[in-house]
């Protein structure tokens, strides 16, 4: 992957709202488990895909995915770029680092990669 594949812009980004809905999602994953935060998450997709902006929905859609792979949103999405998830990350390719951007794709679940957020290694 060349850097031109990754999103570069920030506010279109935001990861300050991505940053949070990161961490909503993974302290809601801890209380609930993992079968009643999918049940609740695709039972209320429709709302989430009005409501969301696409940066947050492609990562809710991806961690669905990856949670439950039997979940598969087949709706229209604009991935657009690839979006570095991790904002420190995303400075360092921008300074030039391409082994760190190599290393976030190979690392990245597939789930993630499918809509375009490259998140690396993380655990769930």
């Amino acid at each position: 992957m060349n850097v031109e594949e990754i999103e570069r812009n920030k506010d279109y980004i935001d990861y300050m709202t991505l940053n949070l809905t990161q961490r909503i999602l993974g302290n809601n994953l801890k209380e609930m488990g993992r079968e009643l935060f999918l049940g609740t998450y695709i039972s209320n997709i429709g709302f989430y895909i009005k409501t969301w902006n696409s940066v947050n929905l492609r990562y809710l859609l991806a961690l669905l995915e990856y949670l439950g792979p039997e979940f598969s949103y087949n709706g229209g999405i604009n991935i657009g770029k690839m979006i570095v998830t991790d904002e420190q990350a995303f400075r360092e390719i921008a300074d030039g680092n391409h082994g760190l951007l190599e290393r976030l794709e190979r690392e990245t679940p597939a789930a993630f990669r499918k809509y375009g957020m490259l998140i690396g290694a993380r655990k769930f």
